[in-house]
């Protein structure tokens, strides 16, 4: 459709609704996916494994500096820095 096209919609707060009350996804491919739906597509495709930020393998720079504030700073400092949060890995493709 053009840019300047009028597309009938529903407000957000109806298209959550409309999630809640019939268990759909209410899904605008132009103004993103709500995260139901986001995360019932990772779960048919990808594998993923979520969990504690310290128990899940990371592709980033958490490690490196959980070990560097340790080493300098104590356990303790480790916790005040970096509060309680779940991560997300994903491993691949599911098969």
């Amino acid at each position: 459709t053009r840019r300047d096209d009028r597309v009938p919609t529903v407000s957000r707060a109806q298209a959550q609704s409309l999630e809640d009350r019939h268990g759909v996804d209410y899904i605008s491919p132009l103004s993103g996916f709500g995260r139901h739906a986001v995360d019932r597509l990772v779960e048919a495709t990808f594998d993923v494994q979520q969990g504690p930020s310290e128990e899940v393998p990371k592709a980033d720079y958490e490690d490196e500096l959980r070990r560097l504030i340790a080493d300098e700073h104590g356990e303790r400092a480790v916790d005040e820095v970096f509060p309680d949060h779940n991560q997300t890995y994903v491993h691949g493709r599911n098969r």
